[in-house]
């Protein structure tokens, strides 16, 4: 969605912004790392969702809080490191 892709956007500015060079491979793997587990939950609820039954909307929104959790803690570990 834009509002992920924006607020990723934002990440990698921050990143920049903060001095993350090329000495800080792992900060910038761990913001794709994230970005991506995002794209793998978004989607397929954009290709497919309108047809989903309750279930599937519900598994969707636990991957959601999966993805949304690693990024949380990639984000927090990226700028304490």
């Amino acid at each position: 969605s834009a509002s992920a892709g924006l607020a990723f956007g934002m990440f990698a500015v921050a990143g920049a912004l903060a001095g993350w060079d090329r000495a800080a491979p792992l900060r910038w793997a761990a913001l794709g790392i994230t970005g991506l587990a995002w794209i793998a939950v978004l989607a397929p609820w954009y290709q497919r969702g309108r047809s989903w039954a309750m279930a599937e909307h519900q598994r969707g929104m636990y991957h959601a809080l999966v993805a949304w959790a690693l990024t949380d803690v990639a984000i927090l570990m990226a700028w304490l490191a």
